[in-house]
């Protein structure tokens, strides 16, 4: 499974399990987390809003999950949603992963 990470390193326990499970892990955050075999990192500050959008792209629309760490605002949300599509049928979103509040 190909899953981005963003605020990821908030959660470097939970980003080691997805690797350890052998998921793809592509992290956005500002720091790297200090996890080993991550596909990639890509240093963002997540309150730049074009700057997260524009990490996503880079990593590519073929994303199963997007695990979220941060509190991020429902509209931003739905904008990486939007961003990322899994192959499929019916060229449905990826499902977003909410770790907070």
């Amino acid at each position: 499974m190909r899953i981005v990470a963003i605020g990821s390193s908030d959660a470097t326990e939970i980003v080691d399990e997805l690797v350890e499970a052998g998921h793809e892990v592509h992290s956005i955050d500002a720091i790297r987390p200090s996890v080993r075999w991550l596909a990639s990192h890509t240093d963002v500050d997540l309150g730049d809003r074009a700057a997260l959008l524009d990490g996503i792209a880079r990593i590519g629309a073929i994303v199963d999950e997007v695990h979220v760490f941060v509190a991020l605002e429902a509209d931003l949300l739905a904008a990486i949603t939007a961003a990322v599509a899994p192959l499929g049928i019916d060229e449905t979103s990826a499902t977003v992963v909410a770790h907070y509040g």
